[in-house]
């Protein structure tokens, strides 16, 4: 237990036992005569200590102190909660007693969650909350000033490959260094987040049109040739696939979002290499609820049995004899008829 005890004229200290004397670093002299002075020479309180006992000594309640911060005679402070009673004798009050307790650890805590609210544990970058509001912000300020912002939504190709074939750590180590080598090259101002999995958002403040998001998009890509090498000892050469949208008009930060998501997934489209599209509100949008009606119409194709398998006979050319087969995976869609694999085979893998 950490504990002192005050007198009732001015709130004198007359004791405190050696843990809270090792907790407020006031051990031994000169500064034991500060906290450890005798009864009959008591010396003042510090205010973070006279201010709760004279409360409890005036009401002859207990005051309880949940949060707050003790000194320390070196400078330094930390959190406290404490509790300062009354010592009664015979009837009236003869001075106060506080017990307090050291609540460093809870505050750390409490601060580590606050930080995980708003930022993404991993890469210690904004996430999706900060990242959404600082988008309603910026189109905020469009409407009322014609200011325009972009929004670049990237995603890490071919990142399943990467977790499966040198494990989730690798995986991990990859993002951290995408994150760093993206912070590299943004404009100050330029907000980088993390929605989760492989992709990353940016925020462009003030640009004069697309062209200047599209440099941003091309200094990322160009700092990501180099190889990244991870702890195990394997270099990765990591790309991304980057969709630009700005701010318009009319739309909210989840339309902005989405678009630049729409326009990422055209640029995946391209393949793996690194490639940026610039959303194109007529076209990509009626690719991208074609792509919707795709996904929705897959994730029923196993339950409807449309997935079919043909195979392919493999010859061999010196003798035309045949050696072996080729599994293929057709989709027989009720109303598409017979869809080939380049169509469904890279939407089922991003879709799980």
């Amino acid at each position: 237990m950490r504990a002192c005890a005050l007198s009732t004229a001015r709130a004198r200290v007359t004791f405190i036992n050696p843990a809270g004397a090792d907790m407020l670093g006031r051990h031994g002299s000169p500064v034991q005569h500060v906290l450890e002075a005798s009864s009959a020479k008591g010396q003042p309180a510090p205010s973070f200590l006279s201010a709760p006992a004279i409360r409890a000594m005036s009401t002859g309640e207990t005051v309880r102190v949940f949060d707050t911060t003790f000194s320390r005679d070196d400078g330094t402070s930390f959190p406290v909660e404490f509790t300062a009673s009354p010592i009664i004798e015979d009837g009236y009050v003869a001075g106060a007693v506080l017990v307090f307790r050291d609540i460093t650890d809870r505050k750390q805590l409490e601060e580590q969650l606050a930080r995980h609210a708003f930022e993404d544990p991993l890469t210690g970058l904004a996430n999706r909350r900060v990242f959404l509001d600082h988008v309603g912000q910026a189109v905020k300020r469009s409407a009322r000033s014609n200011e325009t912002h972009a929004v670049l939504f990237a995603d890490v190709d071919r990142f399943k490959f990467v977790n499966d074939s040198l494990g989730h750590h690798a995986g991990d180590q990859l993002l951290i260094a995408i994150a760093q080598r993206m912070s590299r090259v943004l404009r100050p101002g330029d907000l980088l987040a993390r929605l989760g999995g492989d992709e990353f958002t940016v925020l462009l403040q003030g640009v004069d049109g697309s062209q200047e998001a599209v440099s941003v998009a091309e200094r990322i890509l160009e700092t990501l040739r180099a190889p990244i090498s991870l702890s195990d000892g394997h270099d990765v050469v990591a790309s991304l696939s980057i969709g630009i949208a700005l701010t318009s008009q009319g739309k909210s930060a989840d339309d902005v979002l989405r678009d630049a998501d729409v326009a990422m997934y055209q640029a995946k489209a391209k393949g793996p290499g690194g490639h940026y599209e610039v959303f194109d509100g007529t076209a990509m949008g009626a690719r991208s609820a074609e792509r919707l009606e795709l996904e929705t119409s897959l994730r029923h194709a196993v339950d409807r049995g449309e997935l079919e398998v043909y195979y392919q006979p493999i010859f061999e050319i010196g003798t035309g004899r045949v050696t072996g087969a080729e599994a293929l995976a057709r989709w027989n869609h009720p109303t598409r008829g017979l869809v080939g694999p380049d169509e469904f085979i890279a939407l089922a893998e991003e879709t799980d």
